[in-house]
């Protein structure tokens, strides 16, 4: 866990994917992970 302020706000960083890959990672924490590990190697 990691503190973040309140009035800091966070970027969705599942908003542009399409929807039906959003809900699949949504369902999966392993999926997920991978997913944002990815992304943050790819300066995303």
């Amino acid at each position: 866990m990691v503190h973040i302020p309140r009035a800091q706000r966070l970027v969705d960083a599942l908003a542009t994917l399409p929807p039906e890959h959003r809900e699949r990672l949504l369902r999966s924490e392993t999926q997920l992970i991978e997913h944002l590990d990815k992304t943050r190697a790819w300066g995303v």
